[in-house]
C-alpha cells in the first residue's frame, strides 16, 4: 500500500476549501464588505458615554442583504458635562435593527473637541457585534 504525502494532501484540501469560498462569494451567497466603517477611529479614540436614540431611519443597503446603513438622532449622556444632540451614521446587521429603535439606549463613543463626532459602539468596525481591534 503506498502512502501519499501529508503535505501533498493538505495543499490539497487548501486548495478545495479556497475554491468553495471563491465560488461563494462569486455566486453571491458570501458578500464581502471592505470598505472600513469611517467610524472605526472614533471607536478607539474617543470618550465613552450613553446616547438615547431621538430618530432612527435606514438610509442605505450595505453590499451584502444583511447589512443596513442608518442615520440616528441621538442626545448623548456623557459621564461628565451637559448632555448634547448628535447625529452618527452606522452600518449594522439587519438582525441589529430592532434595538436601534427610538427610545432605546445604546453605547457610544465621542469626539471630546467635536461632540458632533459620535460614533454608535456596538463592536467590531467592520462586522457588527464582533471584537473591537480586529482589522
Amino acid at each position: 500500500m503506498r502512502r501519499r504525502p501529508l503535505l501533498g494532501s493538505f495543499v490539497g484540501w487548501g486548495l478545495v476549501v479556497l475554491a468553495g469560498t471563491l465560488g461563494a462569494c462569486a455566486s453571491g451567497r458570501v458578500a464581502p464588505d471592505p470598505v472600513p466603517d469611517p467610524a472605526c477611529g472614533l471607536l478607539v479614540s474617543g470618550l465613552p458615554a450613553r446616547a438615547i436614540i431621538l430618530d432612527s431611519r435606514e438610509v442605505a443597503t450595505g453590499s451584502s442583504r444583511e447589512a443596513v446603513v442608518l442615520e440616528l438622532s441621538l442626545r448623548v449622556l456623557p459621564s461628565v458635562g451637559k448632555a448634547f444632540d448628535a447625529p452618527a451614521s452606522t452600518r449594522v446587521s439587519r438582525l441589529t435593527l430592532p434595538q436601534l429603535q427610538a427610545g432605546n439606549w445604546v453605547p457610544v463613543r465621542f469626539d471630546p473637541v467635536d461632540r458632533g463626532r459620535v460614533a454608535v459602539d456596538l463592536g467590531d468596525c467592520r462586522t457588527p457585534g464582533g471584537a473591537k481591534g480586529k482589522d
